[in-house]
């Protein structure tokens, strides 16, 4: 019993040496380390979507996979929304990142089915801000206003739309018609 209070009494005085030190030292400032900010990933993140081993055409694969599987279509009113999958990438400093940490935009090419222009399918491309989704393994939807891109000509064209959206366009083979199926 003798030996069970002397040890509560070290540990006791320990505790409060520590905590004398801690409001008592450096002038009462407490130094906290953040690193780089945005090289800290969140524990919850699965394997399913870390990428950061890959290199080459696994990479390549996986990520292009990752981007699919989770890709849905999202329609609100006359505007489409293309939400895809996240993943974790290397940052240029070989630390594990988010894809849309490491890379500003995404990039996405249609191709319309069942009409050709000189024998070219027509080819809308798409490029938005890359943005992580309220879920870490979506990318916010990049969206595509679709009444306002059918109010212009058709023609082989870039177009730049930044409100509601910031998004670009680029168009080509494109006949005297919106092709009706991209």
């Amino acid at each position: 019993m003798e030996n069970k209070k002397i040890h509560l009494f070290i540990f006791s005085l320990f505790v409060a040496m520590g905590a004398y030190l801690t409001t008592h030292s450096w002038g009462g400032i407490t130094y906290v380390y953040l690193g780089e900010g945005e090289s800290r990933l969140p524990a919850a993140v699965g394997k399913g979507i870390d990428f950061s081993e890959l290199k080459g055409s696994a990479f390549s694969l996986a990520s292009r996979q990752r981007i699919l599987q989770e890709a849905r279509l999202i329609y609100q009113g006359t505007d489409i929304g293309v939400e895809l999958g996240h993943f974790i990438t290397k940052s240029q400093n070989g630390e594990k990142a988010f894809a849309c940490n490491k890379y500003s935009t995404v990039q996405l090419q249609f191709v319309a089915v069942g009409i050709a222009e000189s024998g070219e399918s027509p080819v809308m491309e798409v490029e938005g801000d890359c943005v992580i989704g309220k879920s870490i393994g979506k990318i916010e939807p990049i969206w595509v206003p679709a009444a306002q891109l059918l109010s212009e000509i058709p023609a082989n064209m870039e177009l730049q739309i930044n409100e509601p959206y910031h998004v670009n366009f680029k168009f080509d083979h494109i006949g005297s018609q919106w092709p009706k199926t991209w």
